[in-house]
């Protein structure tokens, strides 16, 4: 299943993870969406591939809070240079 929605002339968005484990006092997200739950690198690199192949050129990185990805799957440091790091290396 595609995790990214699909948008008019030559773009994607992606989203990497769902949810928000800040619990900021204005904020209902982590009430409705529930906890930080980041998507895999690998899971989120086959996606952008799939992208590529079919005339994508530019990909929107979608999260509730996108800095924090991967802080829930890899020991509270964020993965999102890596991850974006991997995908400018994809052609």
């Amino acid at each position: 299943m595609r995790a990214y929605i699909h948008a008019p002339f030559g773009y994607e968005y992606l989203k990497i993870a769902e949810g928000c484990d800040n619990n900021c006092t204005f904020c209902i997200i982590p009430n409705i969406r529930g906890r930080q739950n980041s998507r895999k690198i690998p899971e989120v690199l086959a996606e952008v591939k799939t992208m590529l192949a079919n005339g994508i050129r530019e990909v929107q990185i979608l999260a509730q809070d996108t800095t924090r990805y991967g802080t829930d799957i890899n020991d509270g440091k964020s993965l999102l240079l890596d991850l974006l790091e991997e995908i400018d290396q994809l052609e």
